[in-house]
């Protein structure tokens, strides 16, 4: 039954690739939770101040449920979310991708995100909430932190599948966004907005 494997992180980070290429190498079924959200009518409103979809988690869960029991291979799950709606039971791992806040604010402003919704999610990178989030729903056996700063999507994908193999072991901690901004005075320049 453990059949699911979520990749999760702040948007920006890159998910969305890694888990198109990572199921196509596995020949696994690809859900990207935003849009079975709003191709499923699991949306309940639109949050104006915060310009993103708020998702009926409930529907959307029974939803994955259904699907994963219905298929019998692989599942890849692209989602920032998915800690709320993806059941542990058929969780095999869980990749918590990471950016460093300089890289992912750049590629956030590129998406035309600006002003809170922008400074909310580098906040969001810096402070572990998807790592938080998943190790929460999950436990730390399931869950591998991948800094993916300064790697292609093949480098990203091969770490994962190392990691799916047993050839290499999953990792917590391996960033520390707070306390390298600390070290170099530079919190202000993410926090001081709001």
């Amino acid at each position: 039954m453990k059949r699911v494997i979520v990749i999760t992180g702040t948007p920006g980070v890159g998910k969305t690739e890694v888990s198109k290429v990572l199921a196509e190498k596995l020949n696994a079924e690809y859900l990207n939770l935003t849009e079975v959200a709003k191709k499923g009518n699991f949306i309940i409103e639109f949050d104006r101040e915060r310009d993103t979809f708020v998702v009926d988690s409930k529907k959307l869960r029974s939803f994955i449920v259904d699907f994963i029991s219905s298929h019998k291979s692989w599942v890849v799950v692209d989602s920032h979310y998915a800690y709320d709606v993806v059941p542990i039971d058929y969780v095999f791992m869980v990749f918590v991708l990471r950016c460093n806040p300089y890289k992912l604010k750049k590629r956030l402003m590129k998406r035309g995100y600006s002003g809170k919704k922008l400074y909310e999610n580098v906040q969001a990178e810096i402070l572990d909430v998807c790592l938080y989030e998943s190790i929460n729903a999950y436990g730390e056996k399931l869950i591998c932190e991948i800094d993916v700063s300064d790697k292609n999507v093949r480098e990203i994908v091969d770490e994962i599948i190392s990691v799916i193999s047993g050839k290499k072991k999953p990792q917590i901690g391996v960033v520390d966004w707070l306390g390298l901004l600390e070290s170099q005075e530079k919190l202000n320049e993410f926090f001081s907005h709001y």
